[in-house]
């Protein structure tokens, strides 16, 4: 997790660890729920690429 930028980090511990809604991220943030949702599949995508080139 540490290859993620600051922000997308954050959003996907509280979504993918904490158990958040994107609704509750984005109050908590001040983001609206749909950047959540940007920020949530960036970070996947970042970490996907990170794991298939550990292979």
């Amino acid at each position: 997790m540490n290859a993620l930028p600051g922000a997308l980090r954050t959003v996907f511990v509280l979504r993918d660890v904490e158990g958040y809604t994107h609704s509750e991220i984005g109050e908590m943030l001040g983001i609206g729920k749909g950047a959540s949702r940007v920020r949530l599949h960036r970070a996947r995508r970042i970490l996907r690429k990170r794991l298939e080139q550990s292979r």
